[in-house]
């Protein structure tokens, strides 16, 4: 019977840290953090064809776009594509 108690525990906090590690990632995902893949030869030498970003969400909203800034953003016609530029 402890041993099967103890197999549960140990399942049990498994499943707690596996939810915890996801919703964190979920989180980050959704508000902080958004990964994009350079598609083209717009943007060399910095970035080449298949290099990936992390575009930080929130920096715009503290600072505000200047000249020479990387952003990601969503073509308007299709929203699966997202254009890097400069």
């Amino acid at each position: 019977m402890k041993i099967v108690r103890g197999i549960i525990e140990l399942v049990m906090e498994a499943l707690e840290t596996i939810v915890f590690v996801g919703t964190v990632y979920v989180v980050a995902y959704l508000f902080l953090f958004q990964p994009s893949a350079v598609n083209g030869a717009s943007m060399e030498p910095n970035f080449h064809t298949g290099d990936r970003v992390i575009a930080n969400r929130i920096a715009y909203k503290l600072h505000p776009i200047v000249l020479g800034d990387v952003v990601v953003v969503r073509s308007p016609l299709n929203p699966e594509v997202e254009f890097i530029k400069r």
